[in-house]
């Protein structure tokens, strides 16, 4: 580690040491999500609480993720909760314990559901609840949400950062490196398309995005503000080799408001309960930007562009599948 992320890293960690004046106090918080507080001591409690119900080496995600990183993931548990909490009040959405009571019975019951997730079979119900609540964002956003976007590949991280910085410069750079990129390509011998045209300009709604390979990772997509460019990996959490491949895309717009030509409701009965919840996570993380995050320095950094509950929060060395550059800015990652 160089001396001035050694210098980056005391500063942040005594900030949350001292706390600061005007806002919710960092002098024991394990993260700030807005004007709220989530103590360290709360994410110590839940560890402690799984690490005692799996005793014996069972559970899923000790497997997955090792006991070092778990302390991150039940601080990234934590967060999202709370910004599913805030999402929840303010939109109005809701959910009931027999929907609650329902949904455990259908997985199997909560001891074993419980294993696969950070939660312990006592209080498996918060995440059923956190997931239900979720789901009814999605539902009131999988509708009208769309966004327009030009977009390139690449087929490394180097590549797609290098590329995104390049977009960031400004609307224009964007188009032409689109450009660029797409320059000798046959059209679509089906739409007659070119392949400008494809990649240019293109408003797609959240429904395009659901049926694809990694709609997790494109979902991205829908979590920044207008003026954002973003990567994505597309190879995330697949075995193998092979040559990665990215999408690099400059967010031009993002909406929500109705669009005529589709019944209300029409298109959230349609879905299955899993994209409604990842609709909602996105629409969730879209929340977060206009909030101010702040995570102790000992769980890791805020990761703007996930849409999962358990890797909002990334750790060094491990950097997530996408990242956000703003307009004339460096990489967040």
């Amino acid at each position: 580690m160089t001396r001035t992320r050694l210098v980056a890293v005391s500063i942040t960690a005594g900030l949350f040491l001292t706390g600061c004046a005007g806002g919710p106090s960092k002098i024991g918080s394990a993260a700030i999500v807005g004007d709220t507080a989530i103590p360290l001591e709360t994410v110590q409690q839940r560890f402690d609480a799984w690490l005692a119900a799996y005793s014996d080496g069972s559970g899923e995600q000790r497997e997955r993720q090792g006991l070092a990183n778990l302390g991150r993931a039940q601080a990234s548990v934590l967060v999202s909760r709370e910004l599913v909490r805030q999402v929840a009040k303010a939109e109005g959405v809701t959910y009931s314990e027999e929907e609650v009571q329902a949904l455990i019975k259908q997985v199997g019951g909560s001891t074993e559901a419980a294993a696969q997730t950070l939660e312990t079979p006592a209080n498996y119900h918060q995440s059923v609840r956190a997931q239900l609540l979720a789901a009814a964002i999605g539902r009131r956003h999988i509708q009208n949400l769309r966004i327009t976007m030009d977009f390139t590949t690449a087929t490394s991280r180097t590549e797609a950062e290098r590329k995104a910085k390049e977009m960031a410069q400004s609307e224009q750079a964007a188009t032409a490196l689109v450009r660029k990129d797409v320059a000798g390509m046959p059209a679509n011998p089906q739409t007659g398309q070119t392949a400008e045209q494809s990649r240019l300009n293109q408003t797609l709604p959240v429904t395009n995005f659901l049926g694809q390979q990694t709609p997790r990772a494109l979902m991205s997509l829908f979590t920044v503000p207008a003026g954002t460019v973003v990567g994505v990996s597309l190879n995330s959490g697949q075995q193998g080799g092979g040559a990665q491949q990215w999408i690099v895309a400059r967010v031009k717009n993002r909406s929500d408001q109705p669009t005529s030509g589709t019944s209300p409701g029409e298109v959230a009965e349609q879905a299955s309960p899993s994209q409604l919840e990842l609709v909602g996570q996105a629409v969730i993380s879209h929340y977060a930007s206009t909030k101010t995050i702040e995570i102790n320095p000992r769980y890791g950094v805020w990761e703007p562009t996930s849409t999962d509950t358990q890797a909002r929060i990334t750790g060094p060395g491990n950097p997530a599948p996408t990242f956000s550059i703003p307009a004339r800015t460096e990489v967040q990652k």
